[in-house]
């Protein structure tokens, strides 16, 4: 799939969701953190923090970012 049809927010959170899910720092946020997009990654970052924290393995993680790629190119 071209990466021009792929929604770009819906990116941002899933950027966001593999650097929570990989217990790196919330300051490393690549955006301004007032700002939506940085609002988006911090979302996701959370999200990932927590299901890696409620001890979601590998696998799990896996598959909830090809449901969430999917999620983002059906809107």
């Amino acid at each position: 799939m071209k990466r021009s049809k792929r929604n770009p927010n819906q990116r941002i959170f899933n950027r966001g969701y593999e650097a929570g899910f990989a217990s790196r720092p919330r300051s490393k946020c690549p955006y301004d953190p007032v700002a939506e997009t940085g609002q988006r990654w911090l979302n996701g970052w959370r999200e990932g923090h927590e299901d890696r924290s409620a001890g979601f393995s590998l696998q799990a993680f896996q598959a909830k970012m090809v449901s969430l790629s999917h999620q983002g190119n059906n809107s």
